[in-house]
């Protein structure tokens, strides 16, 4: 912090508000204790295309003017987000933040599908729309596979997990499993399904993930070299190695993804 002038420290020892901290606590966002939505201006190259407010980290994908685009770099200083575009399938799509969910609300969700329960309080249409989805479920296997074909080279992932698990197996599949198993593109609707296309067929990339799981003890190693996403409201001024490992810990679970995968090796 005394590096980036945040603070100084006087000859005696007393600690005072440096230059560059009086600029951000010298305003009313200062003292909210949550992040408040702040627009980022989107440039590709020098061409203005819009803003957000939602900011996907590097090398994330996002949709903006009807064209999808991929993240080069962040400017939070200067609000501005760099891009260019992205064509075809990308390994990575953002779709906005939002909260966290629970692996128990993806385990009634699976419980509603497999059910023939009715529910009285539901409206004709919204009953009518439960019995299609119970049907597709029970058609397409999703509710006794957690990976499915999807027609090519392309198959389903179901992990019937919390987003915090959810996301320990997007990055163990991106950073461990891509190369070795020659998958082209892995494109994440957290935390619902993934759909993952490459050289493999369901078979070995279930196998290979439980495989993979089993070894990778330590949430860091599941992490990119320079992935340290901004969570929190002050993330900017933390230093980049505590980044990660708060990431790893806040936003991953290697245990709960492991005792989701103990579920689909008994088949429930």
């Amino acid at each position: 912090m005394i590096g980036m002038g945040h603070i100084e420290m006087m000859e005696e020892g007393t600690v005072l508000i440096g230059l560059a901290g009086e600029k951000i606590v010298n305003n009313f966002r200062f003292y909210a204790v949550f992040k408040d939505d702040e627009e980022h201006v989107v440039y590709n190259g020098t061409e203005e295309i819009g803003s957000i407010t939602t900011v996907p980290p590097p090398g994330y994908c996002f949709t903006l003017a009807g064209k999808l685009w991929k993240i080069e770099e962040v400017d939070t200083r200067h609000k501005a987000v760099y891009v260019k575009s992205s064509r075809g399938k990308v390994d990575t799509l953002w779709l906005g933040a939002g909260g966290d969910v629970h692996t128990r609300i993806m385990a009634k969700i699976r419980e509603v599908l497999g059910s023939t329960v009715l529910y009285p309080y539901l409206a004709p249409s919204a009953a009518a729309r439960l019995e299609r989805a119970r049907r597709l479920a029970k058609e397409s296997g999703l509710l006794t596979r957690e990976v499915l074909p999807a027609g090519g080279d392309s198959m389903f992932i179901l992990p019937w997990a919390g987003s915090r698990q959810f996301r320990t197996l997007e990055r163990l599949l991106k950073n461990n499993l891509k190369g070795r198993l020659g998958l082209r593109s892995i494109v994440p609707m957290e935390p619902y399904y993934m759909v993952v296309a490459g050289r493999t067929d369901p078979e070995t990339l279930e196998e290979e993930i439980i495989a993979e799981s089993t070894a990778a003890t330590d949430p860091l190693s599941l992490l990119g070299p320079d992935e340290a996403p901004y969570l929190g409201k002050y993330d900017e001024f933390i230093p980049h190695d505590l980044l990660r490992k708060a990431f790893s810990l806040d936003g991953l679970d290697v245990p709960g993804l492991l005792s989701v995968l103990k579920k689909w090796q008994r088949g429930q």
